[in-house]
């Protein structure tokens, strides 16, 4: 065997064993997380260079910060009450300004069923507030957002979604509850609600940043829209609130419209999107 025929079996021997470490660690990181429900971008937490993020499972009660690099966790927390779906979602925002990315995870089943989020400090990586709900799957969804006028001072204050609130005799109207969190003192400043039974208001939040001249973050809340005997779902909607006024955009009809939202740049135009995901077709 000649030294050319030689290197090159050793350089595919080690493209082999890389390869085979690749595929036993997405075999061990899908194990891990096969119950998870929810995934978060954190970017690089450890300074190693890789983008490293969180994954919530509930049915465990257990959150995770991974390693973008080696997929093995950096830092685990667990409920701090048994059964309650601790790590249903997930978000992430600087709140006290040491430029570390600080982490709400909510917990539907918490407080016999009320619902509850808790506050983790991205630094020291302890929990380190908590705010109860009212039930209505409170803690289905959850965003950051410095919202006015709360007021816009920095500090941004967490929106809560519970679309399975009923108001009065009208079932899963949902609402969205804001609250304040500076110095991760927990304090509740605000709430809004759908307009009509099985709206499912506040089945996803996302804050779309401040696109105009008045103070504070523009805040898009979906609503699914409820059953009817045709489908799961009638109509859907979302919402843009803003320092000023509200927008609302109505979905095409029986397509559970408003079952997830991302907003970003999607096309590279420097300006951005609002993607609308629609959960039965």
């Amino acid at each position: 065997m000649s030294a050319t025929e030689s290197l090159f079996l050793r350089a595919l021997w080690i493209l082999l064993l890389a390869s085979n470490a690749l595929a036993q660690q997405a075999y061990e990181i899908s194990r891990r997380y096969r119950n998870a429900e929810a995934v978060l971008a954190v970017g690089d937490q450890n300074g190693d260079g890789h983008p490293d993020f969180l994954v919530g499972d509930p049915q465990a009660g257990l959150v995770e910060l991974v390693s973008g690099r080696s997929f093995t966790p950096l830092a685990s927390w667990r409920e701090p009450t048994p059964n309650s779906r601790f790590g249903t979602r997930l978000a992430a925002r600087d709140v006290n300004g040491d430029g570390v990315l600080d982490i709400a995870v909510t917990a539907p089943a918490d407080q016999g069923g009320l619902g509850a989020f808790y506050l983790i400090n991205g630094t020291t990586r302890a929990i380190v507030g908590r705010g109860v709900g009212n039930g209505g799957t409170f803690g289905w969804s959850v965003c950051f957002a410095d919202l006015y006028p709360f007021p816009p001072d920095g500090v941004p204050e967490v929106l809560i979604g519970a679309p399975t609130r009923s108001s009065g005799t009208s079932l899963q109207v949902g609402e969205v509850t804001v609250y304040e969190v500076k110095n991760f003192i927990v304090r509740t400043v605000g709430t809004s609600t759908g307009r009509a039974a099985f709206d499912r208001y506040g089945e996803s939040i996302a804050s779309n940043g401040n696109l105009g001249p008045n103070p504070g973050e523009d805040v898009v809340i979906t609503a699914r829209g409820g059953p009817s005997s045709l489908t799961p779902c009638s109509g859907g909607y979302f919402v843009v609130r803003d320092s000023i006024s509200t927008t609302r955009v109505n979905g095409p009809p029986r397509v559970c419209f408003g079952s997830s939202i991302l907003i970003d740049d999607v096309d590279g135009d420097n300006a951005k999107e609002i993607v609308i995901g629609c959960g039965f077709t």
